[in-house]
């Protein structure tokens, strides 16, 4: 499992890459992973929107987003977030891809599938355990 440091450098990797991008689709293969709210209310949230940061809160990984959601991550034992510039090769444990508007995806990988994602709005964040 990786602890707060790993974390932070998974953080601090990303932003630079991501900061400024539009998420133009979400792609979710493995359903049960998100957490709240359901899948399809997930991808609608995250559609569209531009990335404005990506925070850390103890082990927690949260995407900013402009409209205000909080894309939240937590990579548990084997989870991975991993940037791929487009026609790049994919994990073969890709589980969620957000698609960008530059052709570049932010893939979550894992390989037990024990990770949990969520997106929710301030006054929803209760629903993260």
């Amino acid at each position: 499992m990786p602890e707060m440091p790993e974390v932070e450098s998974i953080r601090r990797t990303l932003d630079k890459h991501i900061k400024g991008r539009t998420i133009e689709s979400v792609e979710i293969l493995l359903p049960r992973l998100i957490k709240f709210p359901d899948a399809d209310t997930y991808k609608t949230r995250l559609t569209g929107e531009k990335i404005t940061g990506l925070m850390r809160r103890g082990k927690y990984l949260i995407m900013q987003l402009e409209n205000n959601i909080m894309a939240v991550f937590h990579l548990r034992m084997t989870g991975r977030l991993c940037y791929v510039e487009k026609n790049s090769l994919e994990d073969k444990y890709k589980k969620i891809i957000f698609n960008f508007d530059n052709g570049d995806k932010l893939i979550y990988a894992d390989i037990r599938t024990l990770g949990t994602l969520y997106a929710v709005k301030p006054e929803e964040i209760i629903k993260i355990k």
